[in-house]
């Protein structure tokens, strides 16, 4: 396997597991805001916002990071959804209400999506895109 292809591939895989690595907690922060006095349903309306934001800023941001892809370059991009997805993750971690786990999720989502259409748009230096 060509080592650009597999770096490229840990990259996605660091980045994806982003969206999922942070459902174990959840219940960790769901267990606070319960002694808070949050009802249970409130808390399984935020479980499914929470878990649904991230892929919802994606699949909105997604055609503009292609775009910007196309202007800039695949590089920048992809350097910019593994920092900007690292970020993500450390507000996340470090957030203390309801709001900031919202604003990290979203941040995450956003500049995750600049990685996929990047990502998607690799090809093997010196081969030709075909036309359609």
């Amino acid at each position: 396997m060509n080592k650009r292809l597999f770096l490229l591939l840990v990259c996605l895989f660091v980045v994806m597991i982003g969206f999922g690595v942070s459902q174990p907690v959840l219940p960790f922060y769901f267990r606070h805001l319960h002694t808070a006095g949050v009802s249970r349903e409130a808390i399984a309306i935020h479980t499914t916002l929470l878990t649904s934001i991230y892929a919802f800023v994606q699949l909105i941001a997604a055609p503009f990071w292609g775009q910007w892809s196309d202007r800039v370059g695949r590089r920048p991009l992809i350097l910019l959804g593994i920092a900007g997805s690292a970020i993500a993750q450390l507000l996340f971690g470090f957030a203390s209400s309801l709001t900031m786990l919202y604003v990290a999720r979203a941040v995450g989502g956003f500049l995750s999506a600049a990685m996929l259409p990047a990502a998607a748009a690799y090809q093997k230096p010196g081969l030709k895109t075909p036309s359609f």
